[in-house]
Formats: structure tokens, sequence, C-alpha cells
């Protein structure tokens, strides 16, 4: 039943494989590359700056900033004096005939206007509104710095995951050589008589589960090496060059 169940679980998790590989064969009869490899060159400093310039979050907060500083330009630009500058051009012409001193007349004449007002007094609406938008900058700042700290955490907290899974599959793999070795002495002795079958048996299930721990440290190490690829933004990149 084990064994049975267990083939059903391998050809599910193939099928899965295929729907996200956008596989549309329904033949699940392929075998799966176990080869697995490992960025062991990932900085956490650079990860992490990765991640704080890549981050969709902290770039539409960046974003909002800018605007925020732009309404507060506009805001204090209200405070300033406005002048006005204005310009004409004047031009007449008459014609008396002949029954005037002067037979007809021109005239023409440049005029140049300048004026200024300026905002004495509004009731405090500029004041409040200048406020408002300075508590609207402070907390934009507050979210960025929140959110750069939890991104910081987070890379710190994976890299170290993922650095100790992958001494955590040395030493796996160290234990799939002593169980290794156990069971070709126990396996000798079990046909020389020497030992039981029960303890032939024990043996070789010890290098299967030794075996099966060594598989299950290296998909944990990938995993969190993916997480951390997500995270910092590089995930696309990774994959891509791949």
């Amino acid at each position: 039943t084990n064994l049975l169940n267990a083939k059903i679980a391998y050809e599910s998790a193939k099928r899965n494989l295929l729907l996200i590989m956008g596989d549309d064969r329904e033949s699940v009869d392929f075998d799966v590359e176990s080869e697995v490899n490992f960025n062991l060159a990932m900085n956490k400093e650079a990860l992490t700056n990765e991640a704080v310039t890549k981050n969709a979050q902290l770039q539409a907060l960046a974003t909002t900033g800018e605007l925020i500083d732009y309404d507060l330009a506009i805001a204090k630009a209200q405070r300033r004096p406005v002048i006005s500058l204005s310009a004409g051009y004047d031009y007449s012409h008459q014609d008396f005939g002949d029954a005037g001193f002067f037979a007809r007349q021109n005239s023409n004449g440049l005029g140049l206007g300048l004026g200024i007002s300026w905002a004495l007094y509004d009731g405090g609406r500029l004041s409040n509104q200048k406020q408002i938008i300075a508590l609207q900058k402070n907390g934009n700042a507050l979210q960025i710095d929140r959110l750069q700290f939890e991104l910081e955490g987070a890379i710190s907290n994976l890299y170290d995951q993922y650095n100790n899974a992958i001494k955590v599959i040395e030493v796996e793999s160290e234990n799939v050589a002593a169980a290794g070795m156990a069971f070709e002495s126990t396996q000798e002795a079990y046909s020389l008589g020497r030992v039981g079958y029960v303890e032939f048996r024990q043996s070789q299930i010890n290098l299967l589960n030794s075996e099966l721990n060594w598989s299950m440290a290296r998909f944990n190490a990938k995993r969190l090496e993916i997480q951390l690829k997500q995270l910092s933004g590089q995930l696309v990149d990774s994959l891509s060059t791949e």
C-alpha cells in the first residue's frame, strides 16, 4: 500500500510539474533531473541592496514621496508675491477733409503696466495645508523605513537559513557515506551467515533513510535559495541565465 501511494504521489508531482511548465502532454512517462546546483557565491549585502532597489512597494513609496514634495513646493509658492505685467500698443487715424486746419491726424503710443499682489492673510488655510503635507511626508518616510527594515531582516534570516541548509547537506552526505559502508559490511556478514535477516534489513533501511534525508536537505536548501532570489528581485534573471 505504501509503495502504491508513493507511486501515485510521484505521478501527481510529475503532472503538477508539467502544469507549471505549460506542457500539455498527457503521459507522465519521463524522468526528472535529480541533479541540483546551488549558488554558493551569494552575498548578504548584495542581496539586501538588490531587495531594497527592486522592491515594488519601496519604489511606489519613493514615487509617493516625490509627489508629496511637489505638493509642498506648490503650497509654499502660494505665499510668494505674484507679479503681473501688461503691455499695449495704441494707434489712431483721423481724416478732417478740406474744412479742417489739419487734413488728417495720426497718433500712436506704447503702454506698459506692472502689478504685484500678495496674499497676506488666508484664515490659516495655507498653514493647515502645509502641516497636512508635512505629516504625509513624515508618514511616507516612516513606511519606507519600516519596509526596508523588514526586507533587511527577511534577507538576513533567509541567508542564514540557506547557509545552514548547505551545511546540513554536507552532514547528510557524510551520513549517506557512513550508512553505505555499514550496509556493505552488514551485507557481507549476512552472506556469511554472521547476522540475521532483521539486522540486514535494518541496515538497508538505515541507508535508505539517510539517502532520503540527504535528498530532503538538498530540496530544502534549493527552496531557500529560490526564496532569497525572489525576495531580492533576482529570480527572473536567474531563470533566464540557467
